[in-house]
């Protein structure tokens, strides 16, 4: 601002140093000795030289997809996490799966609607009361979230209202597994498509939906269909602890018939060969979701990978351009630059004639004591300090 104000002539400009400079601190000022008492103070900063170690960690060609606690997936270098894409990573999937997310969570109260009907056949009141009022409203409320909300919900990723989401999904779970086992004989039917809910249309993290699908699934379930194993008596209807089938007196013998039966015609818990079936089931269909889930989450993960690189070479290559744009404009006038250009994108045999400025101004400037400086400084902040000033002096005679 101070060299700007000077009128266009021949200006002498000294660089004095007012103290030798520790690392980090302070260099010097920039002071315009003239008649006029105009002049305006800058201050320099001496920078470590670590610049091209910074931009080694920061390469990011460096990072990859990696195995991440067997069967999950990281972005990470050789040595540690790239937290910073990961961040970006969480929130971006709540972008991928909205629009699936939103129809799972619309589909997913209509299969529990078809399954509360057919409890409601079969008098199973507790259960349809679960279904249809703890359950089927959690899956309305995911959609609507996702569906009216979608702002809040592209960015639920590491708020408290995520882990609120989480919580609430747990407690349906844990619901559904209520459900299923206040019917006559404890099934997995609603269980498994509730996992698959989680583990396939979910916006949360893989992990996070795998404990949810374990800790409060699978695990209560089999818990459960191991009292049932021990204690046989107690999978008994809750209207006056008879069968499930009501039968009368007389009647006690008679097996139930086909059309007695529940959608999901559920093992004998008496049979130990068809309580680990019942088990297993359950289990393998929950490690095909997993195995499922990583070979997904790893290709979004490369795509998104590939992605963040192409971005940052298109930021890298701006900003080459920029600097060369910058060192012409420091050499050349920006008319002389633009015939250049149009040159460069139209060949043709004339030369760019050379023109006449009437109006120019030229700096020279000097650094005082500069041999005294380098008997101090090392040399590799002499240079940088040289550079600073030479980009300074240089960014300041384009305002002229």
């Amino acid at each position: 601002e101070a060299l700007c104000s000077f009128p266009s002539e021949s200006l002498q400009v000294t660089l004095t140093f007012l103290g030798i400079p520790q690392e980090g601190g302070d260099v010097g000022a920039v002071h315009a000795p003239t008649t006029e008492t105009k002049t305006k103070d800058s201050e320099f900063h001496v920078s470590t030289l670590d610049s091209a170690q910074d931009s080694k960690q920061d390469d990011p060609e460096r990072i990859s997809v990696r195995r991440y606690l067997v069967v999950h997936t990281i972005y990470a270098t050789d040595h540690a996490i790239d937290w910073t894409l990961e961040a970006k990573f969480a929130e971006a999937r709540y972008s991928y799966f909205r629009v699936a997310f939103v129809r799972a969570s619309v589909i997913m109260p209509l299969g529990v609607l078809v399954l509360a009907i057919n409890s409601a056949l079969f008098h199973h009141w507790e259960r349809v009361g679960i279904l249809l009022g703890l359950v089927s409203p959690i899956y309305c409320l995911c959609a609507y979230i996702a569906l009216w909300h979608e702002q809040k919900f592209l960015r639920l990723s590491g708020t408290s209202s995520e882990k609120l989401l989480i919580a609430v999904l747990c407690v349906q779970t844990l619901f559904i597994v209520f459900a299923e086992c206040v019917r006559p004989e404890l099934d997995y039917g609603m269980l498994a498509m509730h996992m698959g809910y989680l583990n396939n249309f979910t916006p949360m993290t893989a992990l996070s939906m795998q404990i949810v699908s374990a800790a409060f699934g699978l695990l209560p379930y089999c818990l459960a269909q191991t009292i049932a194993f021990i204690f046989p008596s107690w999978r008994v209807s809750a209207d006056n602890g008879v069968p499930w089938w009501n039968p009368v007196d007389g009647e006690k013998d008679k097996a139930p018939q086909v059309g007695d039966l529940a959608l999901c015609t559920p093992a004998d818990p008496t049979s130990k060969v068809q309580l680990v079936t019942s088990m297993l089931v359950p289990i393998t269909i929950f490690l095909y979701q997993v195995m499922v889930t990583y070979q997904r989450d790893k290709s979004i993960r490369w795509d998104n990978l590939v992605k963040h690189k192409l971005h940052v070479k298109k930021q890298m290559l701006e900003s080459e351009q920029q600097k060369n744009e910058d060192m012409l404009s420091g050499m050349l006038p920006k008319q002389i630059i633009k015939a250049l250009k149009a040159l460069q994108l139209a060949p043709s045999s004339e030369n760019i004639k050379p023109q006449h400025f009437q109006d120019v101004t030229v700096i020279f400037v000097e650094i005082c004591d500069f041999s005294r400086l380098c008997s101090y400084v090392p040399a590799r902040d002499v240079v940088e300090v040289l550079n600073i000033v030479y980009h300074e002096f240089d960014r300041l005679s384009d305002l002229l």
